[in-house]
């Protein structure tokens, strides 16, 4: 017997549990039979249908079961009601009732709707009378817009008139108010992420470019223009054919995506979480050499497919505002092939960009003379893009448009918004052929939040408001350099070109190759060639010297500056890495690395200015430091001899080395006469987070006590100095941000953490491991654990630690140097994403770097207890 005979069996039946267990075969069979048909192949669009005339069918048997008498119609609403029903989609259902249901009625109703909810169908409904339709619909658009889409299930005819008639009430959302709630909602759904294309975890649905952007172009189209389809646009002159297929083809990619979460998931989900990705990558047989390769693989075409709706979304939606509010538009010329047309650049002849390509360049170096200009015409950007296919090899070749494409990026203002314009409606992948490649690549980790073109042009938009005095406040450093740049044409290539040839590794080589060759081809300066390659072959040194080395070392720094040479080149990299990292990811900014950053621009700056003195070396550095710090502590009242023990406990440490003289006077000055056990959080912060000083008794597992206890507070801790005292003190200074990147901000926080640290200090501690439970995103990455040892001097040695960064490592990793008589001087820690980079300075107890058996032997029980977490 089929499922469909046994539900009118199980109907005749009259028995609830009978007929309860038939549908749930039927929903259960017609599921199986839609992922059967998915699984070889069947288009999803014909699958969602089949889906919604399936339900449809159970729903017309089920009504006459439970409403045999009623008068009352049922109508399918929302996704249900444009028959785009997924597996696990909820059922949006409005029963219209001539008049409100009698008692009878709404327990007939609500013994229906009960049923649905048993079949473990996801089902939202209300029950209106058409006036009630038109007092709700009238004041939320999100009904209205559901009465738009409904359709009726069973019940009369008169029903659906009903509804179609509320439409044609003047004060019933009127065309140019619907226009304007639809596209305020969209404008609001997309700043719920920052405004971009681009999520580590996209909401197939709601982000840019998704669904919800498809339907609001249709949504709009059906109010305006009644269409009952996108495909009636092109009758209406609204959309091109070929824009249609693209759109179309769009949609297809993003409803397959979201069908297949549904299908592998069991469940509604329409999120690409990570471990989604990882299953769909599977699941869809994508082709890569690695699973992360297939991942990215995957999401490049999700990019890509998300793009094009968003572009072809404001053609569309930029046509009806035309239509709705400007039909009698009246356009100013700007010169002899372009014209303004309310503060959109519009092309004067349709040829005019096939005929001589030079055009569209001209268009969007416009931008850069014309700050008014809020962007495209519909009709232009439709133009340009017709335009495309015909732009070959000879587009990059030519030397007018060589000469076009330097001059904008010379000019001194809008180079950002031109750049971006060129990108979005494909301009930029024709001149610069190695862009398409990155154009959607995304990078399957935690750190990289935009695919890498995204991510290039956030680069570019930083990069111009260093120059921009409104936003000096930001920072104000960057700001000031900005302003003394002889050639900011430099530094947006070198934007442009730093991760042009991401995926060919290593890529900072290969881009740097690139923008020589493409430097030279149009004609640049040897001298400015020599610069752009230059930064774009370096441009991750900067941050990696800041956050993974002792920027307090005037070796370190003098490497640095060896590596740099000149002046003039520190400039351009440092605004090229605070551009870089800006645009990473909205997380990774914060006060902590801004001071680093600043620490290292201005040492390394002082080196390279040969006329100022630097200390050689640590000792120099300390003795220098030591003069200065007496001199201020004098000034605060304070005699040698009140800190003179303190000192001569410190001495043998590189305590004076390592911080500048007002802060060895204020530390001196916390320490001078404090009694042990000590905590002090600052207040305010110092280099852009909140410093805890710990003045106690030395003990064992003292340094893995308290990183664990920040840890349980939920504190990133981002630099820690450990410092034996000769008296067998400990002196712990930590650096930590909240959840947020921020400085701790309330006293009662900080004063809850002090109260903490003290009990802890004065309590025994028992060495127990400490086993995390890991993120759900981290789960889904595979972070190999490398570990390197660099001897640094006679008495210290570097512990490089890469490994998946979870709750509780640093306590790990000191828990085992501890057990392994290793003494911890210094953790300097970062973050990259899922990543853990964080180096240790280490010695033995009695102060002697490390040997290599000592290392391996380290490293070998530092792998066991990692790769036990």
């Amino acid at each position: 017997m089929t499922p469909r005979a046994g539900l009118m069996t199980a109907l005749d039946s009259g028995d609830e549990n009978t007929l309860r267990a038939a549908a749930r075969t039927y929903l259960k069979q017609a599921r199986e039979k839609q992922f059967h048909l998915f699984d070889e192949g069947a288009p999803v669009s014909q699958l969602i249908r089949d889906h919604s005339d399936m339900l449809d069918w159970l729903l017309q048997q089920l009504w006459k079961h439970f409403l045999p008498e009623t008068t009352s119609s049922l109508l399918a609403v929302g996704g249900y009601g444009r028959q785009e029903l997924h597996p696990y989609s909820d059922i949006d259902l409005l029963i219209l009732c001539k008049q409100t249901p009698a008692a009878t009625e709404q327990e007939q109703l609500s013994a229906f709707l009960t049923f649905l909810w048993d079949l473990g169908l996801d089902v939202g409904s209300a029950v209106r009378t058409p006036e009630q339709c038109y007092e709700e619909g009238r004041q939320d658009v999100t009904i209205a817009t559901n009465l738009l889409e409904a359709r009726l299930i069973t019940g009369e005819a008169s029903a659906m008139q009903a509804i179609d008639s509320l439409w044609s009430r003047p004060d019933f959302w009127p065309i140019n108010a619907f226009f304007n709630a639809k596209v305020a909602e969209q404008e609001q759904r997309r700043k719920k992420v920052e405004g971009t294309l681009y999520q580590l975890e996209p909401n197939i649905k709601e982000c840019p470019g998704g669904l919800r952007d498809i339907q609001t172009i249709y949504w709009i189209a059906k109010r305006i223009l009644h269409s009952q389809s996108l495909y009636e646009l092109i009758r209406h002159h609204l959309i091109t054919p070929e824009e249609f297929a693209r759109l179309d083809a769009a949609g297809r990619t993003l409803h397959r995506l979201r069908f297949a979460l549904h299908r592998y998931r069991g469940r509604r989900e329409d999120r690409l979480l990570f471990d989604n990705q990882m299953l769909l990558a599977e699941k869809l047989h994508i082709e890569g050499k690695t699973e992360n390769a297939r991942i990215e693989r995957l999401m490049q075409g999700f990019y890509r497919s998300t793009r094009t709706v968003m572009n072809l979304n404001e053609i569309l939606l930029t046509d009806f505002k035309e239509r709705i509010f400007s039909p009698n538009h009246q356009p100013r010329s700007l010169n002899a092939r372009f014209q303004v047309v309310d503060d959109l650049l519009d092309i004067k002849q349709d040829e005019a960009f096939e005929q001589n390509p030079a055009t569209i360049l001209e268009a969007f170096l416009l931008f850069t003379y014309h700050p008014e200009l809020k962007g495209l015409r519909a009709r232009t950007i439709r133009l340009i893009q017709q335009a495309l296919p015909f732009l070959d090899e000879s587009f990059h070749q030519d030397e007018v448009h060589k000469t076009l494409f330097t001059a904008l990026l010379h000019q001194p203002h809008g180079v950002f918004h031109a750049l971006k314009y060129m990108h979005k409606y494909g301009v930029l992948e024709k001149y610069i052929p190695q862009f398409q490649k990155i154009t959607g690549r995304m990078q399957f980790n935690m750190f990289h939040a935009y695919p890498v073109d995204e991510h290039t042009l956030l680069v570019l938009r930083h990069i111009r408001r260093f120059f921009v005095n409104a936003y000096e406040w930001e920072l104000p450093t960057a700001h000031q350099i900005a302003q003394q740049l002889c050639r900011p044409y430099c530094l947006y290539l070198a934007g442009l070109f730093h991760d042009i040839t991401k995926g060919d590794e290593p890529h900072s080589e290969t881009g740097a190759m690139f923008a020589q060759q493409w430097c030279k081809a149009h004609n640049l300066p040897k001298r400015d060639t020599a610069l752009i390659s230059w930064l774009v072959r370096n441009h991750l040194i900067f941050s990696d010297t800041a956050q993974k080395q002792d920027i307090t070392d005037p070796e370190v720094i003098r490497r640095f500056a060896q590596q740099v040479e000149t002046r003039e080149r520190l400039d351009y990299l440092y605004l090229l890495t605070l551009a870089d990292v800006l645009s990473t990811s909205p997380d990774v900014w914060n006060d902590w690395k801004n001071a680093l950053f600043l620490e290292l621009y201005n040492e390394t700056a002082r080196a390279l200015d040969t006329h100022l003195e630097t200390p050689r070396n640590q000792a120099a550095k300390a003795l220098q430091a030591q003069e200065n710090a007496k001199t201020r502590l004098k000034k605060m009242g304070y005699a040698s001899s009140d800190y003179a023990a303190l000192w001569r406990n410190l001495i043998k440490t590189d305590f004076f080395a390592r911080y500048q003289p007002d802060h060895i006077a204020r530390l001196t000055q916390l320490l001078a006469r404090a009694d042990k056990p000590f905590v002090h959080l600052s207040e305010p912060p110092v280099r852009g987070a909140t410093e805890i000083v710990i003045y106690t008794q030395d003990r064992d597992f003292l340094f893995m006590q308290v990183t664990e206890q920040l840890e349980k507070a939920q504190l990133s801790i981002m630099d820690a100095h450990t410092y034996a005292l000769e008296d067998d003190s400990l002196l712990m200074l930590f650096y930590v941000l909240d959840n947020d990147g921020h400085p701790l901000q309330d006293d009662r926080h900080r004063a809850k953490i002090r109260d903490t640290l003290l009990d802890t200090l004065s309590t025994p501690y028992k060495p127990s491991r400490f086993t995390p439970r890991l993120d759900r995103k981290l789960r889904c990455f595979n972070v190999p654990t490398q570990i390197e040892f660099e001897t640094l001097n006679d008495h210290q040695t570097a512990l490089r630690l890469s490994t998946l960064d979870v709750p509780g490592l640093l306590a790990c990793v000191a828990q085992t140097l501890v057990e392994n008589d290793v003494r911890l001087h210094e953790a300097k820690i970062a973050t990259v994403g899922e990543k853990a980079e964080d180096t240790f300075i280490i010695s033995t107890r009695t102060d002697k770097a490390l040997s290599e058996e000592q290392q391996h032997q380290l490293q070998t029980v530092l792998l066991e207890q990692i790769s036990c977490r």
